[in-house]
């Protein structure tokens, strides 16, 4: 009987339910802040303990349990300074230590008229992937933001000479680019 027990704590040990040593999440990042939104991530060390959840911390008190290895904050308010931490919770419910902090800082607020439309757009580009944010979307977010602000729609027009496919033979008139067939 106490080899089976013996056995049966070897197992639960070699899956982290009495993990003795929990070590605590690395490399906590801040990925991005706006005026309302920070985003945080965090590596947790590959030693084979089971991570049942995070707690994530802001200046001191517990305000989530994700599952993953990211967090963004949505209870912040502009121009203000916030310390993280987070900690990990294995399937046995043992806490490791605390990570080291990050402090952050979101946008400043400018009083204007109408700042919370800027901030609105500012803040709605903030889950967008960095690889998504190309130049024709920030434009058009500008373009809303002025749209939203004088109450109307703008007819804006850009023309990018880096977006524009570049021409190496002979244009229409035959000629190669720049060169007219008109007398100079």
């Amino acid at each position: 009987m106490f080899r089976r027990n013996l056995c049966f704590a070897a197992v639960l040990l070699a899956v982290g339910v009495f993990a003795a040593d929990v070590r605590a999440p690395q490399e906590l990042k801040l990925e991005r802040a706006t005026y309302h939104k920070i985003t945080i991530s965090w590596k947790y060390p590959a030693d084979g303990t089971r991570i049942a959840n995070y707690r994530v911390y802001r200046d001191g008190v517990e305000i989530s349990r994700p599952v993953g290895e990211s967090f963004s904050d949505a209870g912040v308010l502009p121009g203000r300074f916030y310390e993280y931490r987070v900690d990990a919770v294995t399937v046995g419910g043992n806490a490791s230590a605390m990570s080291e902090p990050l402090k952050v800082k979101t946008f400043d607020s400018v009083e204007f008229a109408q700042h919370e439309q800027i901030e609105l757009v500012v803040d709605s580009l903030h889950d967008t992937p960095a690889e998504s944010l190309t130049a024709l979307s920030l434009f058009s977010a500008v373009k809303a933001g002025i749209e939203s602000l004088t109450g109307g729609g703008v007819v804006m027009n850009t023309f990018d000479s880096e977006l524009a496919p570049r021409r190496s033979g002979p244009t229409r008139n035959g000629l190669p680019p720049g060169r007219s067939s008109t007398p100079a």
